[in-house]
């Protein structure tokens, strides 16, 4: 079995696992609540995805196409993260929703509204796995088995399970309410929503990465707003205070409390709220009873709560850990063309191209930026390459520290092939290699990108 067959069964058997995980949960839930009419609505939902997942696979799509997906799986966590939290506090006692609540009756408005809660969640991750999956067949040179190996992990792991519960609903209404519910799925979309293969199974790094921005571009608005740059307070010791708010550790624990803060705002307020006994409830002993089942219930209930946030704290710290180990990605150096030809020194103050690390350079030709990258390969030859390949999304590669990572897939790509076409390499250029500098002609880079750009959907090498 080949590595691409291997990763679309893993890609099929984890989107799989997660629908048929949220579809018992949503089940059960539902069917406690007196909602049960609305199972079907998360049905006609999951139908409209599969049919809008096999259309994805179809179409041409840009790498700008691509990364909007991308960003939706990240925008859907959030997004039901924040319902989470609103129903949670609407659960004790918060009135969030004030007149809105009466739509909660209103059977005619909550199908069509379940079936396109259903759609918004399920739909980036199924178009960005069917994506994936394509071009991985792509990458293969022979889509069908990749295809068969993405169907059969599917369709084999929730046959499994179900084979395994026997069909039967499971009792989680003792421990999830709807809003629960959907702070597990926020969850399971957390931890599951990667659409990178290996490469990216959970969406931590994302929301870590998109939740740092947010903090520090509050804290910079804050500091322009409240703040005059040269103003004679400002000592040099207030500047090195919020130099280090705008440190990447600042950032990320602002980021955590976040996530962290409304669910522990909200287990102390589920627990300390008073229990109100029913006035018909008039006998000591009866009301020892119902004050006692009310306190096993929300402790029933804020175990979901607690789960996420040891999830949030160990997965973040882990990721954070793993941080360490970070691909090396450097930031091309702009260079210039005379003459038809571009000059690239073998060797400058501060880099050399023969230290077996990769270097990118920036060259403008015909008002576009173009990306190159070089490095030594083991047997001492300098691979000469454009930053981009004819199958991936233009994101360009990175260096491990056994190979090099296409961004895109993270198709590990080892050293001595690179700058031989095919496949997921990076895209050859011929290349003169003299004693003091590499000569590259204008005109094949030139071609070899629109190149790039007509198998990509009009997106190069460029940024």
């Amino acid at each position: 079995m080949s590595r691409f067959v291997l990763e679309a069964l893993f890609i099929g058997a984890k989107e799989g696992l997660k629908l048929f995980a949220c579809a018992m949960l949503a089940r059960s839930v539902l069917r406690a609540a007196g909602r049960g009419y609305l199972v079907r609505a998360v049905a006609v939902g999951l139908l409209a995805v599969f049919l809008a997942s096999f259309l994805v696979m179809r179409m041409t799509v840009t790498s700008g196409t691509r990364e909007i997906v991308v960003q939706m799986v990240g925008y859907v966590f959030g997004l039901f993260y924040l319902f989470s939290v609103g129903a949670l506090y609407q659960a004790t006692g918060t009135d969030l929703l004030g007149p809105l609540a009466k739509l909660k009756d209103r059977a005619w408005l909550l199908q069509p509204l379940t079936a396109l809660i259903t759609v918004l969640y399920f739909a980036p991750d199924m178009a960005g796995s069917s994506l994936y999956v394509s071009d991985l067949g792509t990458m293969a040179g022979s889509p069908l088995p990749v295809l068969a190996g993405a169907g059969v992990g599917f369709l084999a792991v929730p046959g499994g399970a179900y084979a395994l519960t026997r069909g039967r609903d499971l009792d989680l209404a003792r421990i999830f309410g709807f809003p629960q519910m959907l702070l597990a799925l926020a969850l399971i979309k957390l931890i599951a929503g990667g659409v990178h293969g290996f490469a990216e199974l959970s969406l931590i790094p994302a929301v870590q990465a998109g939740l740092m921005k947010f903090v520090h571009d509050v804290v910079h608005q804050l500091f322009v707003l409240l703040l005059v740059p040269d103003h004679p307070v400002l000592t040099t010791t207030a500047w090195n205070f919020i130099g280090f708010v705008f440190r990447e550790d600042a950032g990320l624990w602002g980021s955590l409390v976040i996530l962290v803060l409304p669910a522990l705002l909200f287990i102390h307020q589920h627990f300390t709220n008073p229990v109100k006994v029913p006035h018909t409830i008039t006998t000591a002993s009866r009301k020892r009873i119902f004050l006692k089942a009310m306190r096993d219930e929300r402790v029933l209930r804020s175990l979901p709560v607690l789960s996420f946030l040891v999830c949030i704290l160990f997965l973040w710290f882990a990721e954070r850990g793993g941080s360490a180990a970070k691909l090396f990605n450097p930031d091309p150096v702009p260079i210039t063309a005379e003459q038809g030809r571009a000059l690239i020194p073998l060797q400058t103050p501060t880099e050399d191209l023969r230290d077996g690390k990769i270097h990118k350079f920036a060259l403008v030709l015909e008002g576009k930026t173009i990306r190159l990258l070089i490095m030594k390969r083991p047997d001492g030859a300098l691979a000469v390459c454009l930053d981009a390949c004819e199958i991936c999304a233009p994101d360009g590669y990175a260096q491990d520290r056994e190979h090099v990572v296409c961004l895109y897939c993270r198709t590990p790509i080892p050293f001595d092939v690179v700058g031989r076409p095919g496949g997921c390499n990076p895209i050859p250029l011929d290349a003169l290699v003299t004693d003091k500098a590499v000569v590259l002609d204008n005109a094949e880079i030139v071609e070899k990108e629109k190149r790039i750009q007509s198998a990509t959907g009009g997106e190069g090498g460029g940024r």
